[in-house]
């Protein structure tokens, strides 16, 4: 109902807000070059036409969605620099994969490893995804995924990568807990 009186709302209300909520409506309604447009057209809402982190991310994925991956990954960059929190660099990381840019995303990961606030699927998704350029790195991100136990579903996943990195001492546990799953 929102996406498609998105256009109206903000030509109505005309605040910082009313904008706000037709673009996620928008956004999550798929309607990618509406939520676009809106931030776009709209962006002097804000000062400097500065978007706040959340709508410059929704603005990296309608990018990305309309098939438009290396500007998609320019607006992602710039959210990083100005707001480098784990979910832009998740965002950002995302976007390296699918842009098959192996080398930035390695980069990337080295930011992402220290951080407290990934979940562990976060984690072993990274891993998987950076192994044949940073073995190492991959590794450390495993292990921090397994500390502390993982959900059922993921300890199939895990084990997997455990194997593929070599780790067949250290896969007594989820050995044992995949035998009780089954």
């Amino acid at each position: 109902y929102i996406a498609d009186r998105a256009k109206q709302l903000v030509a109505e209300i005309g605040t910082t807000e009313a904008l706000r909520l037709a673009a996620i409506a928008a956004y999550n309604d798929k309607r990618y070059a509406l939520c676009y447009q809106l931030l776009n057209d709209h962006g002097d809402f804000f000062k400097q036409r500065n978007l706040p982190g959340q709508l410059r991310r929704i603005k990296a994925l309608c990018l990305f969605n309309l098939g438009l991956l290396p500007k998609a990954v320019i607006e992602a960059e710039t959210l990083v620099e100005k707001e480098p929190n784990s979910e832009n660099l998740l965002t950002l990381s995302n976007l390296y994969y699918t842009e098959g840019d192996s080398k930035r995303l390695t980069i990337l990961a080295r930011q992402l490893v220290n951080r407290s606030d990934l979940n562990k699927e976060t984690l072993l998704d990274i891993a998987q995804k950076i192994f044949l350029d940073d073995p190492e790195l991959a590794k450390s991100l495993w292990r921090k995924a397994i500390s502390h136990g993982l959900p059922d579903t993921l300890v199939g996943w895990a084990l997997s990568l455990g194997f593929q990195f070599g780790f067949d001492e250290e896969l007594d546990s989820l050995m044992s807990k995949m035998q009780d799953l089954g």
